[in-house]
């Protein structure tokens, strides 16, 4: 674990679990997470932590499905 790491835990847990989700991610679905995170923020004036939670959690769902 890199010291941003380390210092990101112990400010805001979650956001390492986000960071290790979006690694994870393929390009067309970061694309597509960065444009619902993008609409979400300036079309619905979400918050951007908060549009970028809900968008990678739509992502995540949508990733989901398709395994099962």
């Amino acid at each position: 674990m890199n010291l941003m790491e380390k210092y990101l835990l112990k400010i805001r847990p979650e956001k390492i679990d986000i960071y290790e989700k979006l690694s994870d991610l393929t390009g067309d679905q970061m694309e597509s997470y960065q444009e619902r995170a993008a609409i979400m923020e300036f079309d619905g004036n979400t918050p951007r932590g908060e549009a970028e939670r809900m968008a990678l959690e739509r992502i995540m769902q949508k990733r989901k499905h398709l395994l099962n």
